[in-house]
């Protein structure tokens, strides 16, 4: 299967939780790209302001993860505004991750993917599961390998 994993990093923890993620899902057969959105230099919290560098094309993939860092208690905008502008994730498989440092997912982690699932399904994607990564907690590879299982 290939599969795209479409990402948004401010840190990169979100990078490597998703670099790690790609090295299993290849090591159980899949082709995996990891695709990075980027804001155009100088971007801040206003949706108003915000503008992409680039838009991934997701078509090439019979499966998706999305994956983003939780920002000011929220979905990161450049996560937000890439899906909005997508037409259709009809019949794509999806898997959803979100990234945070606060150790409590109520800070955030909940409204997050609780929002990124809900723009997914509005798109109509198959959510095939969604997960909250504390990027502090040691048990991101139980999480990863949870993600591989869906695509076996």
């Amino acid at each position: 299967m290939k599969i795209g994993i479409i990402i948004h990093t401010v840190s990169g923890k979100t990078g490597s939780f998703a670099v790690n993620l790609k090295g299993k899902l290849t090591q159980a057969g899949h082709t995996v790209n990891v695709e990075q959105i980027k804001p155009v230099a100088g971007w801040n919290f206003e949706k108003s302001k915000l503008k992409l560098q680039n838009n991934p094309d997701i078509s090439k993939y019979d499966a998706l993860i999305f994956g983003a860092p939780v920002m000011a208690f929220s979905l990161s905008p450049v996560m937000e505004m890439y899906l909005n502008g997508i037409k259709s994730l009809e019949k794509k498989k999806t898997m959803l991750f979100v990234t945070k440092t606060l150790p409590f997912f109520w800070t955030g982690g909940y409204q997050s993917i609780a929002k990124l699932a809900g723009i997914c399904a509005k798109k109509g994607a198959d959510v095939l599961g969604k997960e909250i990564i504390n990027i502090k907690n040691r048990d991101k590879a139980d999480i990863i390998n949870k993600t591989v299982k869906v695509y076996l």
